[in-house]
């Protein structure tokens, strides 16, 4: 076979592809090539796809990138935000802290003002009873009484509080039994339990009524003074 032959041969056997079945069945290898050109074929065609995958990853992969970026610009936004808050909170703690502690210390001394009118106008109207008494506060280690004094054998025992109601009364009544059985010194034959209050509760009159208990403000008497 000459040399001319040869390659007109194989160019045929290239692009020729019923001459190569044919050749191939002449050889007996016509289903092999078939089954080759078959696998040829899926493996462009799983090549178009894999490139297809590819492409699509890339797009996914572009899109996560975004999607991070735009959560990382929000972490960003709500941590300054948070920030902000706390500042804005630490402002008003600040301020709650510095109001409460004007009020506690105006209390203290509407608190103190009122012990001390309390004190006086108990004294004067017990002064028009033909009683002189001044009065003062009792501090022992384990108590303390608001109002108290004594002469000769009369002890006056009193609390005081702006608003009161019957657990004041209860309370009256509490530290005056700790003294007779803890502090009986304290004491005298006739003890006149007292609560000043600018504003009784209903309950609290009537009980203190009952009880003898005297209940008064600067003006008014709520239960008398009965000796």
């Amino acid at each position: 076979m000459t040399s001319s032959l040869k390659e007109e041969f194989l160019e045929l056997l290239e692009k020729d592809k019923e001459f190569r079945y044919a050749v191939a069945g002449y050889l007996g290898l016509s289903e092999i090539l078939k089954r080759l050109d078959g696998m040829k074929e899926s493996m462009v065609r799983l090549g178009e796809e894999q490139k297809r995958l590819r492409e699509d990853f890339n797009k996914m992969q572009e899109n996560f990138n975004k999607i991070r970026e735009d959560f990382n610009k929000m972490l960003e936004i709500m941590d300054e935000r948070f920030r902000r808050f706390d500042k804005r909170f630490e402002r008003i703690e600040k301020e709650i802290k510095y109001t409460r502690s004007r009020l506690e210390s105006r209390l203290d001394k509407i608190s103190l003002s009122v012990e001390d009118d309390a004190r006086v106008i108990i004294e004067y109207h017990l002064k028009k009873r033909g009683i002189d008494i001044k009065l003062g506060e009792l501090v022992l280690p384990d108590m303390q009484v608001n109002i108290y004094g004594t002469s000769d054998n009369i002890c006056v025992i009193g609390e005081v509080e702006t608003r009161a109601g019957v657990s004041l009364l209860n309370e009256l009544k509490r530290k005056y039994k700790q003294l007779r059985e803890k502090h009986p010194e304290y004491l005298r034959k006739n003890v006149i339990l007292v609560i000043y209050t600018l504003s009784p509760t209903y309950d609290l009159i009537e009980k203190a009524k009952k009880e003898n208990i005297w209940l008064l403000r600067a003006t008014t008497e709520f239960a008398r003074l009965n000796l």
